[in-house]
């Protein structure tokens, strides 16, 4: 059972990377982990910081997507700058990235509110590995799955710009710029909103929006936490998918697992 379900997650994936390219690595907890999309948010909160994050999805079925996420970030305030480090590390059936990434930012004051604009570049390397041994075809030396390289490290670079105050940020990035359409990374694009409000002096609300376009595709993900006295934790989340995709056929009998 368990090598169907990845039968079809790699069939998919493959018609997927033939039409619009690899995803990025997503969190649905983004509103946490702002640094992994944005260089410009490092050094924001004003003081040294560390985020871990790990997603995993289709639960207990082989080759299912799985995301793990470190990051720190710090501030240099007498110069007004931020920098930090994410290490990143996406998995999909066969396929593995494992990116390393270095931020530095500068944050321009705007009035005596501490109201700021921060712009920010990320510059980092992908390893990107293909695991064949995984995939086992019919006949012999399928040209669809040979490769000259199973792994390649890939140069980056990317920027960002994120407005923040005490009550609101807003931000929009590009965290590769580079794009390698051998190995199906395409440029992403991301536009992040939030705020912070108080209807009652225990209560605090904090709405999030964050918009991801690649190509034809565009994903909207809103989200709404609570808290209550600073110490209870309440949220929930929505996303919204668009997709105008155009799909390769990918024969099944072609593979055997």
């Amino acid at each position: 059972m368990m090598r169907k379900y990845y039968k079809i997650i790699l069939i998919f994936a493959l018609g997927c990377n033939a039409a619009v390219a690899q995803q990025e690595a997503y969190f649905s907890h983004y509103m946490f982990n702002h640094q992994v999309i944005n260089a410009a948010y490092a050094g924001a909160r004003g003081r040294a910081n560390f985020t871990s994050v790990f997603r995993t999805q289709w639960t207990n079925i082989e080759g299912a997507p799985q995301s793990q996420s470190l990051s720190y970030n710090a501030p240099i305030t007498e110069k007004n700058l931020g920098y930090g480090l994410n290490i990143l590390n996406d998995r999909i059936g066969p396929i593995n990235s494992t990116s390393l990434d270095v931020d530095f930012s500068y944050h321009l004051p705007l009035n005596e509110k501490q109201n700021r604009l921060s712009v920010g570049l990320k510059l980092g390397v992908l390893n990107h590995f293909i695991n064949l041994d995984d995939i086992i075809t019919q006949q012999p030396g399928d040209a669809a799955f040979v490769l000259e390289n199973d792994r390649v490290f890939l140069p980056n670079i990317g920027f960002g710009m994120y407005y923040y105050s005490q009550k609101f940020y807003a931000g929009l990035a590009v965290p590769r710029v580079i794009e390698n359409k051998t190995y199906g990374l395409e440029r992403h694009y991301y536009f992040m909103l939030g705020g912070l409000l108080k209807p009652s002096k225990n209560v605090m609300l904090k709405p999030s929006m964050l918009l991801r376009q690649v190509r034809k595709i565009g994903a909207y993900d809103f989200s709404l936490l609570m808290i209550y006295n600073e110490r209870l934790w309440l949220g929930d989340r929505f996303e919204i998918i668009s997709m105008a995709v155009r799909f390769k056929t990918v024969l099944e009998q072609d593979l055997r697992f």
